[in-house]
């Protein structure tokens, strides 16, 4: 029964003390004849019931939300979105009455409109059809009340909330089976997943569906927020990034690099910056690095792409705010601020007998390189040196001996929050304190404090302090594709979840599933690897990090900038 608005109510109402989650998604979108119109309420189709409008029925539908939603507040924020992107800000009450909050309304003209005003009952007032859900454009501000209309009872049943499904393959050991929700069709059997925000506020972001979009969904309960059209294939991404001092999530398509907020509430806030053709791109951390060609790299800076000069042989390992470039060569690292001349490097200094190698990882405190022991090319060391500071910069800390690596350029390092995996080996980067894994592990994904790889038939689950838990394989147990047997695993963390990607037949999905038990999240036990075991001579087990014997030069100061590229 469609409730009557309590106009006292509305005027004692401030919409701007409604909470700003959770925030609801609701879009018409035209039909192939451009009349028929479909309703979408967070990211899926509603059915509109014969003689209701898809106007009617989101209205109804966030209605009822607001009406259900528990505490003093009966109302959400809502996005309405039309086919073009564009967006209006509102607040929908439990009494069907919708407040335009956009920013571009003045106080003056804060606006108040009823559910039936909303669908066109009132004088003065038009509803865009082309789709804007709330697009209201009104002739008159003192435009009478609305016209005195029947009630009448709209049936609508709400898209219902994903429901617990069987994951289609083997969890790691102490995780669940079964999924809390199930992603949209993706296009990749592993696909890159970024996750931003935490608990609650966590969106994940993918690329879904032929031809390809970018879907953000909620870390929480898999609902779509939305989901855009990219128009041509992804070659890189998503990857969460700062650009312009901004958390973004960011992809690569064909010519064009691409962003959205973090937070993942506008698709239409998205950008783009075109790319030369031929040109090479790495998504890092604190910023896209575009390889140009000849001795220049293009980094974002407002809505432009500037070019940076590189230093003759050196490669570019990190991007600072400001569009600063860090480039690395050996020994030597440069900060890098215009297309024309680089600054003298700074020398990274290595302990007697060494030489630095090549940078492995960079952050906004650190660079972490390969340390080379004379002409032994089978095992390095691993050393922390300041990002900033003075000409010569000694090192923090370092590893001992450990199996070098051959590491891809466009992927680098899995890192998680404060720490990484270098082959078989696990470091925290603020103490060096390395950790052993099996000889023969491989790393899935690293997604804040947990990683995953495998190691012979088993998935394991590994932190910064090493191995967290082995996978089981029992038999009769369900499995995506006749004969796979053997664990797959998750890709990524969000709000508690671990997020697997899995195939039920053609259709791979991904999976959130919780822990099982606390063991699945907890630190590894004792009978770990020691993090501070010594190698032997001719051992290549990961050694005590060692902090070098003091020195005359003093240390430089720890920077205090933020972000930095991976």
């Amino acid at each position: 029964m469609t409730r009557k608005p309590d106009r006292r109510s509305r005027d004692d109402f401030d919409p701007q003390s409604v909470p700003v989650y959770p925030v609801g998604r609701m879009e018409i979108r035209p039909g192939a004849d451009g009349r028929d119109e479909s309703a979408w309420l967070d990211g899926y189709e509603v059915p509109i019931p014969h003689g209701s409008s898809a106007r009617e029925v989101l209205i109804e539908a966030m209605a009822a939300r607001a009406a259900a939603r528990p505490g003093s507040i009966k109302a959400l924020r809502v996005v309405g979105l039309d086919a073009n992107g564009s967006e209006l800000e509102l607040v929908v009450t439990a009494d069907g009455t919708v407040h335009d909050v956009s920013a571009q309304a003045s106080d003056s003209d804060s606006m108040v409109v009823t559910r039936k005003m909303l669908l066109g009952v009132g004088a003065g007032l038009t509803v865009v059809a082309t789709g804007l859900v709330g697009a209201i454009a009104l002739t008159s501000r003192d435009a009478p009340p609305p016209q005195a209309a029947g009630t009448r009872t709209v049936t609508y049943t709400p898209p219902a909330t994903p429901t617990p499904t069987q994951l289609p393959a083997l969890a790691p050991p102490g995780w669940s089976d079964h999924a809390e929700w199930a992603s949209p069709p993706i296009t990749s059997a592993r696909p890159d997943v970024a996750v931003t925000g935490r608990g609650e506020s966590s969106v994940v972001w993918m690329v879904t569906g032929q031809p390809q979009r970018m879907t953000a969904v909620s870390g929480t309960n898999g609902h779509v927020l939305w989901s855009v059209a990219l128009g041509d294939q992804v070659t890189a991404g998503p990857v969460a990034t700062v650009v312009n001092g901004q958390p973004v999530v960011m992809v690569v398509t064909g010519n064009t690099l691409r962003a959205w907020p973090a937070d993942g509430s506008k698709a239409s806030a998205g950008q783009s910056w075109a790319l030369p053709t031929g040109s090479r791109v790495t998504l890092t951390a604190g910023g896209p690095i575009v390889r140009l060609d000849g001795q220049h790299v293009g980094l974002v800076d407002g809505a432009q792409l500037v070019q940076r000069v590189l230093p003759a042989a050196a490669t570019p390992v990190a991007v600072l705010p400001g569009a600063r470039l860090v480039a690395a060569l050996g020994g030597q690292v440069w900060t890098v601020t215009t297309n024309t001349t680089a600054p003298a490097p700074a020398q990274l200094v290595a302990p007697k007998g060494t030489s630095v190698g090549s940078v492995v990882y960079a952050d906004a405190q650190r660079l972490v390189a390969t340390l080379v022991k004379g002409a032994d090319t089978q095992h390095v060391q691993l050393a922390s040196f300041p990002l900033a500071g003075g000409p010569k910069r000694n090192p923090q800390w370092h590893t001992g001996l450990l199996p070098a690596i051959s590491i891809d350029p466009q992927q680098g390092l899995p890192v998680g929050d404060g720490w990484g995996v270098y082959g078989t080996t696990a470091v925290p980067w603020a103490t060096g304190k390395a950790v052993g894994l099996p000889r023969d592990w491989s790393t899935f994904a690293i997604s804040g404090k947990l990683g995953w790889g495998r190691s012979g038939d088993r998935i394991l689950t590994v932190t910064e302090k090493g191995l967290a838990g082995a996978s089981r394989t029992p038999p009769g147990a369900p499995v995506a594709t006749e004969g796979a047997t053997t664990p797959v695993g998750p890709v990524a963390m969000a709000d508690g979840l671990a997020l697997i990607p899995a195939a039920d037949g053609r259709t791979t999905r991904v999976y959130a599933v919780l822990p099982e038990d606390p063991s699945a999240t907890a630190p590894p036990s004792t009978t770990a690897p020691p993090a501070t075991a010594k190698p032997k001579a001719s051992s290549t087990a990961p050694g005590k990090a060692t902090k070098p014997a003091p020195s005359k030069t003093p240390a430089p100061p720890r920077p205090s900038t933020s972000g930095a590229g991976r």
